[in-house]
């Protein structure tokens, strides 16, 4: 899997939308994840495809956005050894809401 995991520390309790973007022309990477209220996504989310930075990232609930600038230091997976594919990129950031 290549993307972003993004821990959200005090995650709005009612639920929001990510939007991420990553890139311009040939390497623009958009990802868009609802969380819903309740058990939603918990206190992180996943922005699969995101494979370089900067990235911004815009959280929104019904009534308040927040905006983040992230800069994710990449490592290199290869799960199924080096002369197997997939080759992956994976990264974390965390994020405060409030």
């Amino acid at each position: 899997m290549t993307g972003v995991r993004v821990v959200v520390t005090n995650a709005p309790p009612d639920g929001y939308t990510a939007f991420a973007r990553s890139g311009s022309g040939n390497t623009l990477r958009e990802v868009r994840v609802t969380c819903p209220g309740g058990q939603g996504c918990g206190d992180w989310l996943l922005l699969e495809g995101i494979d370089g930075a900067p990235v911004d990232l815009t959280i929104s609930t019904a009534t308040d956005t927040r905006y983040f600038r992230l800069n994710p230091k990449f490592s290199k997976q290869q799960p199924n050894g080096a002369s197997c594919g997939p080759t992956c990129f994976y990264a974390e950031e965390t994020v405060s809401w409030q």
